[in-house]
């Protein structure tokens, strides 16, 4: 199916079918979960929330481009990132599926992990302690649709009416059209990745083992994402991956260690943000524009992060998307359902942690 096949009002779903996790990489013992059994492994993936929203996307202006407006219906639940209902509204949530939700957590609205491979985790209060449930299967991701593997044209706002505009679809190592603020199942690599060909969690090592725990990461199979990601940034940091397996990451041009890949990464955001600067209300502008007034700190605006699109996971090695790699009677780290396992303190890895 192709994003062009897609109407602007695709809805969002889980269906309450069971999964297959790896509870255990060292003996490769696996179990089924059933819709309404809590998670017995780490909490990992993309951060959404479901929450009434009062916004949605239209196409019914002169340049044909997503613009955000009031939605004619009024409040409905939609789906996406918190603080970005302004931006990205995000898809309406099924009736069906708040049922389901509410049959598992007594509410609808709440935070909402979706995994690489689609799993939609939710928390709910158990006496004196929050545990999380596995709900289902997702039918599409909330901030870049993925039908089947590589994002469509014009992801992030999905209308067959975008599809031709082949400006939005992100190009490697160019702007990231998707959603530009933390979303996507974080991982740092570090320097001596390209010795080890394993992401890890975010997180200072030694800050961790004090605490007596572990930072975890992957098998040792993604030595040509390692390199992708060093060829832009030398000195290492934070990705982040998506349900399909699209790659994006944080640069500012000072980390960019080759005149070449800066020639490339610059020629290829021009192309998008030529275009976009003849849209001024374009949602995704608006968004890039917050974005690098919110990460610039006290320099100019140019010095801020930049979104840059990596690739998807299916360009490189094996195509298989990072998981952790977990050893039986692993304990979660985190209580929290705002929260996953191995989340970011903040979204900028510290040099300290990069050189560990």
């Amino acid at each position: 199916m192709r994003l062009s096949e897609i109407s602007l009002e695709t809805k969002f779903k889980i269906d309450p079918i069971a999964t297959k996790v790896t509870i255990c990489h060292v003996t490769n013992k696996k179990c089924s979960i059933q819709s309404g059994e809590i998670w017995p492994i780490a909490v990992r993936g993309s951060k959404y929330k479901i929450q009434y929203s009062v916004k949605s996307v239209s196409y019914e202006n002169k340049h044909s481009e997503p613009e955000i407006l009031d939605d004619p219906m009024g409040d409905q639940r939609r789906i996406g990132m918190n603080r970005l209902k302004e931006f990205s509204p995000g898809p309406i949530v099924e009736p069906e599926t708040i049922r389901l939700i509410e049959s598992i957590r007594k509410y609808g609205n709440g935070p909402v992990t979706i995994t690489s491979k689609g799993e939609a985790i939710m928390w709910r209060r158990d006496d004196n302690e929050w545990n999380p449930y596995y709900i289902g299967i997702v039918n599409l991701d909330p901030v870049m649709v993925q039908i089947p593997e590589h994002p469509g044209v014009n992801g992030l706002y999905p209308s067959n009416k975008s599809s031709a505009k082949e400006w939005f679809d992100p190009k490697k190592v160019g702007l990231w059209t998707g959603c530009m603020f933390k979303t996507g199942e974080p991982w740092t690599v570090r320097q001596r990745s390209r010795e080890t060909s394993q992401l890890t969690w975010p997180g200072k090592l030694s800050s961790a083992l004090s605490k007596g725990l572990i930072i975890l990461g992957t098998e040792p199979k993604h030595a040509e994402l390692i390199d992708a990601y060093l060829e832009v940034r030398p000195c290492g940091g934070r990705l982040y991956i998506l349900l399909g397996g699209d790659i994006w990451m944080n640069v500012r041009k000072q980390d960019v260690g080759d005149d070449d890949v800066w020639g490339r990464l610059a020629k290829n955001m021009r192309e998008t943000i030529s275009e976009l600067i003849n849209i001024p209300n374009h949602p995704l502008l608006q968004m890039y524009n917050t974005r690098m007034e919110a990460t610039r700190g006290d320099k100019a605006i140019e010095e801020g992060c930049l979104p840059i699109y990596l690739g998807n996971c299916a360009d490189f090695d094996d195509g298989s998307i990072p998981i952790t790699k977990i050893k039986l009677g692993y304990k979660r780290t985190s209580n929290d359902p705002n929260k996953i396992d191995g989340d970011e303190e903040s979204p900028y890895s510290s040099r300290e942690e990069q050189k560990e």
